[in-house]
């Protein structure tokens, strides 16, 4: 009687590699995994693309913070308070996101807007009062919210106002 050789591969196990080699050939499991690779290459790239806008969103934060103001992404713009002229509900150190008063409806009393003061510096201040019907002849009247700033009050032509608040950004404000 022979003795079975040891190490070599038995013909249970070779017909068991056949069926594996088989499975593993079917065109439909090598479309799936083909898909599978795709979809994943896909979510990949979209995730590269996230991070880059985050990254990109994070650093124009950080020159808002340091210099006031950014350049406009899309029409919007980011603004840091360097008052307190806006306190409590804008304290000095916010970063707002504003936008081009142009994409916005007529504004009115209630809205913050940025524009540029008499002296040439930004300023951040809410509408209080708004007069005259065409865009002409229409001016609003702006004031401080905190009343221990002073009379800060000033009186702007449409043209004067660079931007609109939108949102406060509340992860990197005060």
């Amino acid at each position: 009687m022979e003795e079975p050789r040891r190490g070599l591969t038995t013909p249970e196990q070779l017909e068991a590699m056949k069926k594996e080699l088989e499975k593993a050939s079917d065109p439909k499991r090598l479309a799936r995994l083909r898909k599978k690779r795709i979809l994943k290459n896909i979510g990949g790239f979209v995730l590269a693309l996230l991070i880059i806008l985050l990254v990109s969103v994070t650093a124009q934060i950080m020159i808002a913070k340091s210099t006031g103001r950014v350049r406009s992404l899309f029409g919007f713009y980011l603004y840091s308070l360097r008052t307190d002229a806006m306190s409590p509900s804008l304290p000095r150190g916010s970063v707002i996101l504003s936008r081009s008063p142009e994409y916005l409806p007529p504004l009115g009393p209630g809205a913050v807007v940025t524009f540029y003061d008499s002296e040439g510096g930004i300023s951040t201040l809410r509408i209080s009062e708004a007069s005259g019907y065409s865009d002409e002849k229409r001016t609003y009247r702006v004031n401080a919210d905190n009343p221990e700033t002073g009379s800060v009050s000033e009186t702007l032509s449409p043209d004067r106002i660079e931007a609109v608040l939108i949102i406060k950004i509340p992860l990197v404000s005060p």
